[in-house]
């Protein structure tokens, strides 16, 4: 545990730190009892989605701030602990509730995680690829709340984190604004997906030959998201 009084950026981190990446940022952090903030991700209205005037201020700030006891984790994962907020981004979030009744899928998307210091890194699967993309702590928020996606328990904060990485990976939380759960799910299991249209004379070929009940009992067998 270290007193936090200033801030460091990816650029002041120095260009050795730069080259290796979070590990340097992570220990140079604890180092100066200091927390990360991400150059690459400017904590500006530029970054959000255009909100309605209404007078009230974004304000950046980060889980220690709105609740002394955060934790990126409480009691497990489930499905159930996504909540969308102001941010039309359900196929993200609806894909990452899928992805939360599997644990273990869910555990591959973080890479690291040093809340003392305020740093996240967090895998998406893009372009044939895995990327790692860190990211500091400091969220959207207006009166104290998140605007954008939480957990249930307002101790939680595992889904507005990886909700702000996969902004970053797509330049601003504006760009979330709409899309694909299809591409959600490979987005955040590497896996390969499928569209299924239930009903019609395509569905109604498929149950007579017994093609669509089959692959629902591999995917369950072979317990598919």
């Amino acid at each position: 545990h270290f007193p936090i009084t200033e801030s460091m950026t990816q650029e002041e981190a120095g260009p050795e730190e730069n080259k290796v990446g979070s590990d340097a940022i992570i220990a140079k952090c604890r180092k100066k009892g200091i927390l990360f903030e991400d150059p690459e991700f400017a904590c500006t209205n530029a970054m959000l989605f255009p909100r309605e005037e209404s007078g009230e201020e974004v304000e950046w700030k980060r889980p220690s701030e709105l609740n002394p006891a955060a934790q990126l984790f409480v009691g497990g994962v489930e499905g159930g602990d996504v909540v969308q907020g102001e941010l039309g981004d359900c196929f993200f979030l609806g894909a990452l509730s899928m992805v939360a009744v599997r644990p273990s899928l869910l555990e591959k998307c973080i890479a690291k995680a040093a809340p003392d210091v305020g740093v996240y890194v967090f895998r998406f699967y893009k372009y044939g690829k895995w990327h790692e993309v860190m990211i500091d702590d400091r969220l959207p928020t207006v009166h104290d709340k998140l605007i954008y996606a939480r957990c249930k328990s307002d101790e939680e904060y595992w889904v507005p984190l990886i909700e702000k990485a996969y902004a970053k990976l797509h330049q601003g939380y504006f760009n979330l604004d709409g899309g694909s759960v299809q591409n959600a799910m490979v987005d955040l299991t590497g896996g390969a997906s499928e569209k299924i249209i239930v009903g019609g004379e395509a569905t109604d070929t498929k149950l007579e030959r017994d093609n669509l009940w089959q692959k629902f009992l591999q995917a369950d067998r072979e317990e598919w998201l």
